[in-house]
């Protein structure tokens, strides 16, 4: 019985090795396409021009599949299934799936973590600049420092907004502008200094009751009925992006360089415009004693925060050099170029010598040394501690020098 070459072959039934029924794929030219390269009804096709060509497509559409890392199983998969049909652009574009894209499938697996790699950074800044406008100054004076970082997250600490750097620095040192009653010359200026009045506050007024608040100090500041000028806003120049300050002294009034004396108690309240173009106005409580360095120091710690946190102005303080007895001391309690006791002992104990007393030859008292500051004196000159020598202050190498010459 002869058989017509044209005529397609039924489908038959095929039972796979593990027992698994498939249908064969017709041979017809037409359905080519959709054949699986696994049907061996389709291989004994008489069309061998055809075949041979197809299978050779087929064969290579085979290996390409083999060689993803998401082949496949075609034992588990019937076999009229589309395993060789490769998906177009447009198949792509309608189909969200990625596992379900043979061109996707075929790109290493790091790209399809491109995208959420994308999006994390924005939530990571997001949550660090919350985190910096909550962060609060446990080293600072007063309660309500947490409300002034704000003012730092928009521009950089060390410039301003026009990118130039802006340091404030006194024109007369600190010790040059303490008046000293007990000078003839002094207690004149101050007799014919003007006192500043109650539009300020009023000096002669009883305390108001309570202790003065935002301060963790408040045994040495007044607690006082502020008065008109602590709430103006009318002049638009007091509140200047700039301000100007020099540092409290102790004493009431300070000596200007024009040679006259000033009330410090004008100092007590700051009005500036912040990066923000807010106006505020500050209010620092008067200290029970001007000459009470304690409280001086904590007014300038309070002061310089507000203008530094709050503008793009910055301070240059001078610092009082080490002298010989504050250095006979430190060599007196080192062992082997370190403190006998530790750091924290050692810090405490010569501030209890020497802050706020007035040395011999010094004209100011004593100021309050930190841990860093004398971390730093006694590893500067560590070599000559260490050999029992007390290093020299600037002023006596130089009258050395003078007497040699």
């Amino acid at each position: 019985m002869s058989t017509n070459p044209h005529r397609a072959i039924a489908p038959k039934s095929i039972t796979n090795a593990k027992g698994t029924t498939t249908r064969a794929a017709p041979t017809d030219p037409d359905d080519a396409l959709s054949a699986s390269p696994l049907d061996s009804n389709f291989r004994s096709s008489p069309l061998s021009s055809f075949g041979t060509g197809l299978k050779l497509k087929l064969r290579g559409i085979q290996a390409a599949i083999k060689e993803s890392s998401h082949t496949t199983d075609s034992s588990s998969v019937p076999s009229n299934t589309s395993l060789a049909h490769k998906c177009t652009s447009f198949d792509a574009a309608l189909d969200g799936d990625f596992d379900t894209d043979s061109e996707i499938d075929f790109m290493p697996p790091s790209r399809k973590v491109i995208r959420p790699t994308i999006e994390q950074p924005a939530n990571r800044t997001a949550s660090r600049r919350a985190k910096k406008v909550k962060t609060v100054h446990e080293d600072s004076d007063y309660e309500d420092d947490a409300m002034f970082d704000a003012g730092d997250e928009q521009s950089s600490p060390n410039s301003s907004p026009d990118g130039k750097l802006i340091l404030s620095s006194n024109v007369m040192k600190r010790a040059e502008r303490i008046l000293d009653p007990a000078n003839p010359d002094h207690a004149k200026l101050i007799a014919a200094a003007i006192k500043d009045g109650s539009e300020y506050y009023d000096s002669d007024a009883d305390e108001l009751p309570g202790n003065v608040k935002e301060t963790n100090k408040p045994h040495l500041f007044r607690n006082v009925k502020w008065g008109s000028l602590a709430t103006d806003y009318s002049n638009p120049k007091d509140f200047t992006t700039e301000p100007e300050f020099t540092q409290f002294v102790p004493g009431r009034f300070e000596l200007l360089p024009d040679g006259t004396a000033s009330d410090q108690k004008k100092k007590l309240i700051i009005k500036l415009t912040d990066k923000q173009q807010r106006q505020r106005i500050f209010l620092n409580p008067p200290p029970r004693d001007w000459n009470n360095q304690d409280a001086i120091t904590a007014l300038n710690k309070r002061t310089v925060q507000q203008i530094r946190r709050n503008t793009s102005v910055r301070f240059r303080e001078v610092v009082e050099p080490y002298v010989r007895e504050e250095r006979e001391w430190i060599l007196a309690h080192l062992t082997d170029g370190k403190p006998t006791n530790g750091w924290k002992k050692f810090v405490d104990a010569f501030n209890r010598e020497f802050e706020g007393k007035t040395l011999a030859g010094c004209q100011v008292a004593r100021p309050e040394r930190s841990h860093s500051s004398l971390t730093k004196e006694v590893e500067r000159f560590g070599a000559m501690y260490t050999k029992g020598i007390v290093p020299k202050t600037v002023s006596q190498v130089k009258g050395t020098k003078r007497g040699k010459k």
